[in-house]
């Protein structure tokens, strides 16, 4: 890779972050950073409801592929019924479109959440579960809608953690059996966002860190503070496509 990228044959190499950028460049490699275009497509939802913030929020992100997404799925939801959080806690769970959610709702029934029929709260939701101080909501593509509403993530997933870490929410994970989400490819998503996401090793683990991360507001902005540098601002392609305008295709 380095070879190829260093020859004279090669004009110049665009990456995704500044760091990999000024890595590169101290090579001798000609590498350009104009922020990472996966903030180009995700947009920045400032819902001003009244009915959420009294609420502590979370987002959950299980991946996309099943089962493996199952299997993640069920690692949070035992994970979140064997403690009690301390506040009243709204979990957002955006499904991708090829997730089964009559699937999903079973493992909200293994863990004895009860399905609130005559409770919305009109955010896009499909369905509203409640156990204890915690109410999920459960939404099929609902992603960009409540990508940023939440304080913390529990993020099991690979472009969708990365694009949270852009909005400011700093995220927590927990490497399965993968085949996808692995915790080589935990470790690696880690450094990738200067430590925005946390690998934690057991469900313990990551349950202390969460009730860390919501009671203390300073470390939650340390943390996120590093997904914001790593992940850059909006505008990317844009930037990408002018820049390669003006010194390649004109020429």
């Amino acid at each position: 890779g380095l070879f190829l990228m260093g020859s004279n044959k090669c004009k110049f190499v665009i990456v995704r972050d500044a760091l990999t950028a000024s890595n590169l460049n101290v090579k001798n490699i000609n590498a350009k950073y104009f922020g990472n275009p996966m903030m180009d497509f995700i947009k920045e939802n400032k819902l001003d409801h009244k009915i959420i913030k009294s609420f502590q929020k979370l987002i959950m992100l299980i991946g996309s592929r099943s089962p493996e997404a199952f299997d993640n799925l069920d690692m949070f939801l035992s994970s979140l019924s064997a403690i009690d959080l301390p506040l009243k806690t709204l979990v957002f769970v955006p499904l991708s479109f090829n997730i089964d959610i009559n699937i999903v709702e079973e493992y909200f029934l293994k863990y004895q959440f009860s399905k609130e029929r005559n409770k919305e709260y009109y955010l896009g939701e499909d369905s509203v579960w409640m156990k204890n101080n915690i109410i999920f909501l459960i939404g099929k593509n609902t992603f960009e809608d409540w990508a940023n509403l939440s304080q913390v993530g529990l993020a099991n997933a690979g472009t969708a953690t990365e694009q949270i870490a852009g909005l400011g929410v700093p995220s927590l994970s927990l490497p399965g059996r993968g085949p996808q989400f692995t915790k080589k490819f935990a470790n690696r998503q880690q450094r990738l966002l200067g430590g925005s996401v946390r690998v934690c090793s057991d469900k313990q683990t990551l349950m202390k860190k969460l009730i860390d991360l919501l009671l203390d507001e300073k470390m939650r902005k340390r943390q996120a503070i590093m997904g914001l540098e790593r992940m850059g601002p909006k505008g990317a392609s844009e930037r990408i496509v002018e820049y390669i305008n003006l010194n390649f295709l004109s020429q």
